[in-house]
């Protein structure tokens, strides 16, 4: 009873320990029938037994009752065993889908697993990569969501032979042992402003701890990313995932329906309010407008497409994601040339220059194209989002995970 309770025994008496384990465990409390004669001695004898053997030399007990005494520990023995069983049953079964439950996980070296690098990873670069992350992150696994790649020849009159200009981009799943804090965030612009990564990334960093509470949830993109084979690299000790729960997809799409609707009537709104304030020169506040609008359909999109929740807010890291998701954002925002960029720029620092830039001013032709730019990938948003949810046989699968 008291390893039952977590504590230490406090008698040594069997009758005590019967009396007090009674009432949690009947079976146990009526081992010995303490109304009968013969069982009250016998239970009496193995009391006196526990000091008497220890410091007294006439103790004596005879060979049949020591036999039903035998008989007795085995069967307390084999009760417990049971009991025991029971109760392990029991505490799984409660510990099902309410709480994460460690798993033993695969047997994989702390390091880039080999000859499972998804797209075009280069094994080098990864290795790079791995050790960029885990050297100030708590790493339990990350997985490469998405590899974007571009390529360009330049040739002239001029030159003397073409040049080709090629770049990759990253899009990873970083699952961390700890909560994520502000340095965890850091760790992308750390990699991206190297100047001798071959390459950049956008980071998704999530705590073990909430992939579990967001998997129990319900969630469609860490369902798909954790039963994919995207595995990039994968931490040795014991792994905190829980096994992943059944998903269900028309509960899924239903929710991603409705996160769409919502977030693209918001977005509504908040064009439809820039376009009647820049109407008073408020161009600042304008830009800013058109800044939160794409907020809103940028996490109303992916949500719909991935089921991700992306838990940084600003817009260019949600920007970076959508164009992972889907190259019809690129051609609704170009940035191939300087001009591009700089418009581009203009929109995605807007909520920070309304804040400390005083006075401010944007060309009234970089604004109207903003707003035209901003009200075509709600367009193009809203179709993607409407043929993905058109045809849920794209998530179909995951009901037999």
């Amino acid at each position: 009873m008291y390893k039952r309770q977590g504590k230490d025994k406090i008698t040594h008496s069997i009758r005590v320990h019967q009396k007090h384990v009674g009432p949690y465990l009947p079976v146990l409390g009526k081992l010995f029938d303490e109304s009968k004669d013969f069982e009250n001695k016998l239970l009496q004898r193995l009391d006196d037994a526990y000091l008497a053997v220890r410091y007294e030399d006439n103790y004596q007990i005879n060979k049949d009752k020591l036999l039903i005494a035998m008989k007795k520990a085995e069967q307390v023995q084999k009760i417990v065993h049971e009991i025991y069983k029971k109760m392990i049953s029991d505490f799984n079964q409660k510990l099902q889908g309410k709480k994460a439950v460690p798993v033993i996980a695969p047997a994989v070296k702390t390091e880039v697993v080999k000859n499972m690098l998804p797209f075009a990873f280069d094994e080098l670069y990864a290795v790079d990569l791995v050790h960029r992350i885990t050297k100030d992150l708590t790493v339990e696994r990350i997985y490469c969501i998405n590899c974007k790649n571009k390529s360009s020849m330049q040739s002239g009159i001029f030159l003397k032979e073409s040049i080709e200009h090629k770049s990759q981009h990253f899009l990873l799943l970083v699952i961390t042992k700890e909560s994520c804090n502000i340095d965890s965030f850091a760790v992308q612009n750390s990699i991206n402003q190297s100047p001798d990564v071959p390459a950049t990334v956008t980071l998704l960093v999530h705590s073990i701890q909430k992939v579990n509470e967001a998997l129990l949830d319900n969630n469609l993109f860490f369902h798909e990313v954790l039963r994919s084979d995207q595995l990039v690299y994968q931490d040795e000790s014991l792994s905190g995932l829980i096994e992943l729960p059944e998903y269900d997809s028309i509960k899924g799409l239903s929710w991603a329906s409705f996160n769409w609707q919502q977030r693209k009537w918001r977005a509504e709104a908040l064009l439809d309010a820039a376009t009647n304030i820049s109407e008073h020169e408020t161009v600042i506040v304008e830009v800013s407008l058109l800044n939160q609008a794409m907020e809103q359909l940028c996490l109303g999109f992916i949500y719909a497409i991935t089921g991700y929740k992306p838990n940084q807010q600003s817009l260019k890291h949600l920007v970076n994601i959508c164009r992972c998701i889907s190259p019809i954002f690129d051609e609704v925002f170009p940035t191939d040339t300087e001009d591009d960029r700089l418009v581009f720029d203009i929109l995605i620092d807007s909520v920070k220059d309304t804040r400390y830039r005083v006075p401010f001013s944007i060309d009234p032709t970089d604004t109207g194209l903003l707003h035209r730019r901003c009200r075509a990938w709600m367009e193009k948003a809203e179709e993607l989002v409407t043929e993905m949810l058109a045809e849920p046989g794209l998530k179909s699968s995951c009901e037999e995970a």
